[in-house]
Formats: structure tokens, sequence, C-alpha cells
């Protein structure tokens, strides 16, 4: 997790996210609440979002379409330079209905 720090963000990660539809508001949520940090090699980080920390966002108020948006989304930073060098979607297959439901079971029912 990096909050607080500010991160240049690259072109080729600009051009990228718009490709991709990601938006700098799905990018700066994956970056502040990120809890998986996997080391990709020449001193690269991927940073995402876990499935239980999304649930537990939404319990903490954030607005499920901003979460929905976050699932399975990847971004790729150098944190020698302080940069974002990518952003990507991941291939996890995590499904959407994942968040508004607990084991299942709808929530309210």
């Amino acid at each position: 997790m990096i909050t607080g720090q500010e991160y240049e963000v690259t072109r080729h990660a600009v051009r990228r996210s718009q490709q991709r539809g990601i938006s700098p508001a799905v990018v700066r949520l994956v970056m502040d609440k990120a809890d998986i940090d996997v080391h990709v090699g020449n001193g690269l980080c991927s940073l995402s979002i876990s499935r239980k920390k999304l649930k537990n966002l939404r319990k903490d108020g954030i607005p499920l379409a901003l979460l929905e948006r976050c699932s399975d989304i990847f971004v790729l930073i150098d944190p020698q330079s302080d940069t974002v060098i990518t952003v990507f979607h991941g291939n996890t297959g995590m499904r959407k209905a994942n968040l508004r439901t607990d084991h299942g079971h709808s929530q309210g029912s």
C-alpha cells in the first residue's frame, strides 16, 4: 500500500489505461488500498486488491461501482523511481457479483 505517496505516471501507462478502460480513480484506489504486492522482476512490483479486501472496502462505504472496476486490476510500479509503468486487467476471472454477495448469499436477503 502506498497511501499518500505521489507517483509519476508514464505516457505508456496513461495510454494503456485509456485503451483498457481503466480510469485514474481506479488506479489511485488500487494503489492506495492494495493488499497484494508482488515483486515481478527488474525491481518492479505489481499491486492489486484481493477479493476479501474489496468486500471489506464495500463495508467501509466505498461505492460498489468503483470497487467493481477495481476488481482484477493490476498496477505495475517501479518503487525505486516512484513511477507507474502500466496498468492492466488480470486473468483471474473474478466475478463482479462476488462483491455483492457473501459466500453466494445475497446481502440483505
